[in-house]
């Protein structure tokens, strides 16, 4: 059927309401009885997502805790290929711990707020485990974490830290200057109590204090502020040596680098040599080296 006569047949319904007509519609019909269907869906503690381990509570002890296991294991892996081509050198130890430990822990580093003292204890032991295989010192020498890595011309963990979070200062304010909202967040997270545990924006800020840096001004040069945050970072480190008792024949010899790779990185880790007393006596561990007395 065509035409008006087919329109008003398929309008023709029970449900179709004329102008001026106000009656409702019927009401839908009654649930049908059954069992019940809701599903829990289960929420885990922490997961992970591009190698970031993100918690529930909003800490990163379990992201920290997992990437010190792994550096353990880097550096087990080290310590098996030393035993088997015992000619390797310092140098070549460093390179991997940097390369396939370190990397692994400050993998987001900047993205992190304050870490517990026991998630910095975990990374500190496994960096430890790497500089005393690189020098081939034993654990009972006692040489500090500090004094460990400047001998291997490097900073702790703790220290190479601050510089991460120093330098990411300058995305977060690039990023405040084109997000007002962002601006006002980050203004008061910083003005609340004991911030840095849970912001990464109030622990770049606090880094750059510990550093001695004002926080940078928006659109400021990338290098040059990186320059500054080396620089303070080297100061930074130097102060921290001064405080260190068994560093003080080192900081009277005062060696330059190219003496150092020469002496020391430049030299085989395993054996018992005397370079390996050099490295003790510098350390302020001489009094456990076999040659103390010829090289004193």
């Amino acid at each position: 059927r065509v035409g008006p006569a087919a329109a008003d047949a398929d309008s023709d319904s029970e449900y179709d309401l004329e102008d001026g007509d106000d009656r409702a519609l019927p009401p839908p019909p009654p649930p049908t009885e059954g069992p019940d269907t809701t599903v829990s869906i289960p929420i885990d503690k922490a997961g992970r997502y591009l190698g970031v381990t993100f918690s529930r509570d909003a800490k990163w002890s379990a992201h920290v805790a997992a990437a010190a296991v792994k550096a353990r294991s880097q550096v087990a892996a080290a310590s098996a290929a030393l035993a088997v081509v015992g000619s390797m050198k310092r140098a070549h130890l460093l390179a991997a711990h940097v390369s396939y430990a370190r990397s692994v822990v400050v993998w987001s580093a900047a993205a992190w707020g304050a870490i517990t003292s026991s998630s910095l204890t975990d990374v500190t032991v496994a960096e430890n485990a790497a500089f005393r295989l690189a020098l081939g010192q034993p654990a009972s020498t006692g040489m500090s974490n500090i004094v460990m890595a400047t001998l291997l011309d490097d900073v702790p963990f703790e220290t190479r830290l601050l510089k991460i979070r120093a330098c990411a200062a300058l995305d977060h304010a690039n990023t405040a200057a084109r997000c007002p909202r962002r601006r006002a967040v980050d203004a008061a997270v910083r003005a609340a109590p004991a911030a840095a545990a849970y912001s990464c924006v109030a622990a770049a800020c606090d880094a750059c204090a510990a550093l001695g840096l004002n926080p940078p001004r928006a659109g400021a040069e990338r290098g040059k502020w990186r320059s500054a945050v080396g620089r303070a970072v080297a100061q930074y480190a130097e102060r921290q040596r001064v405080g260190v008792s068994d560093l003080a024949l080192y900081r009277a010899i005062s060696p330059n680098r190219e003496w150092r790779r020469t002496w020391i990185l430049g030299q085989r880790a395993a054996g018992v040599r005397p370079e390996s007393a050099l490295v003790a006596v510098l350390g302020g561990a001489w009094r456990l080296a076999p040659h103390t007395r010829l090289v004193r």
